[in-house]
């Protein structure tokens, strides 16, 4: 029973890595545009769907990178999240990096992906690809000089959304691609936050007051993450009528510099502060029961 265990394993491993190494062989024929390379690889009946629902074929797939030059120094790479080995199937999940140069700036695009190869007649085949491509090109910051006035207008223009109940502007400033972790660990996809933001559009009736102060800015790879400290005030229905709330919060805000300016692309780190609903203070960190007693901070 060991021995075949170990076996099992031992095939496995040797499976991925061959995959692996195949995937690679795929990345550097991409760069090349080595489209005979890529032919070898990928199966006859290939399908290559990615989010908007577009399928496309074989031959989209082998000249999808063709649209380079040369010149824009254009380089992909992989970041693997998963990688699943079942008999004669390898699934691979991951990100795919690019980079490129465009009017002279380094331009980059993260791509969540999920590949699927199979062995047929001895030979491993890429069958299927899907591609979460609906994130924004952003651009590689070299100068940081002006960016906490930019990012401060973007907030404006955040709030003035909320409190004009505008959610097209409202979720053309995040990335749609954007998400978050709250306070409880929960993650919010960009689907979810989506949905989110119109429900509390929808909720909300008037008196609406919102403004986000920049506390600090820290600036890692291409994102600047702005600790905030936001202030949200509203007449909602909340708990079967209508009702004064008063909210603040301390978090960690992500900003990317895409084609169409800063764009908030994530948001962790979030700690409620207060919550007073109809004059009277709430525990902020749990969910709202109007028959609580009121909160007194400890």
């Amino acid at each position: 029973m060991v021995l075949t265990f170990l076996l099992v394993v031992q095939c496995t491993h040797a499976q991925i890595n061959d995959v692996k190494k195949i995937e690679s062989d795929i990345l550097t024929a991409f760069m090349k545009k080595d489209s005979q390379t890529l032919k070898k690889w990928v199966d006859d009946d290939f399908i290559h769907v990615q989010a908007d629902g577009v399928v496309q074929d074989k031959s989209d797939f082998v000249n999808i990178y063709n649209v380079f030059r040369p010149e824009d120094s254009f380089h992909i790479s992989i970041q693997h999240s998963k990688l699943i080995s079942k008999n004669d199937l390898v699934i691979i999940n991951g990100v795919v990096l690019s980079q490129w140069l465009e009017g002279g700036q380094r331009v980059r695009s993260k791509t969540p992906y999920t590949d699927t190869y199979k062995k047929i007649s001895g030979k491993w085949q890429l069958i299927s690809s899907f591609i979460n491509n609906i994130g924004e090109d952003y651009y590689a910051l070299k100068d940081t000089a002006g960016v906490r006035a930019a990012i401060a207008k973007q907030y404006e223009k955040l709030d003035l959304s909320t409190e004009q109940k505008d959610l097209c502007t409202h979720l053309s400033l995040k990335t749609s691609d954007f998400s978050t972790v709250d306070h409880r660990g929960f993650k919010g996809s960009s689907q979810y936050m989506r949905l989110r933001s119109k429900m509390i559009f929808d909720a909300m009736r008037d008196s609406i007051q919102v403004s986000n102060k920049i506390e600090s800015i820290e600036f890692v790879g291409d994102t600047a993450k702005v600790i905030a400290h936001q202030s949200f005030n509203r007449n909602q229905f909340m708990a079967g009528k209508i009702r004064r709330v008063e909210t603040s919060a301390r978090q960690r805000e992500s900003w990317m510099l895409t084609r169409d300016g800063w764009k908030l692309v994530y948001v962790d780190q979030v700690l409620p502060l207060t919550r007073v609903v109809d004059g009277i203070p709430t525990d902020a960190t749990k969910p709202f029961n109007p028959n609580d007693p009121a909160f007194k901070n400890k």
